[in-house]
Formats: structure tokens, sequence, C-alpha cells
């Protein structure tokens, strides 16, 4: 190859570079994102099973 090739071959490439650095960077906040969503449902999950009795009905409070 010659050497305006190479250069438009480096160029290129340093993009896609560029470009997987940043998808990298957006899936680390969407991990982090969907930890909290799923923090949050163990949350909802948890306090509405305590309104439950052991069958898994709701409890009948006299």
């Amino acid at each position: 190859m010659n050497d305006n090739t190479d250069n438009l071959v480096l160029e290129h490439l340093k993009v896609i570079q560029t470009k997987i650095g940043n998808l990298s960077t957006d899936m680390q906040d969407v991990k982090m994102r969907l930890s909290e969503v799923e923090r949050g449902l163990s949350m909802v999950l948890s306090s509405q099973s305590d309104g439950y009795g052991s069958q898994g009905s709701p409890a009948i409070e006299n």
C-alpha cells in the first residue's frame, strides 16, 4: 500500500477505536443504571412480600 492508503486506514482505525472507547463508557453507565433498577425492584418486591402470609396470599388482620 502507498502512504496515502496507509494513512487513510490508520485514520479509520483511530475513529473505530474512539467509537469503541465511547461504547465501553456507555456500557459501564448502562450497567450501573441497570444495577440501580435491579436494587429498586428488589426493594419493591421485598416490601410487597412483607404484607403476605406464608402461603403467598394477603394476610388477614383482625
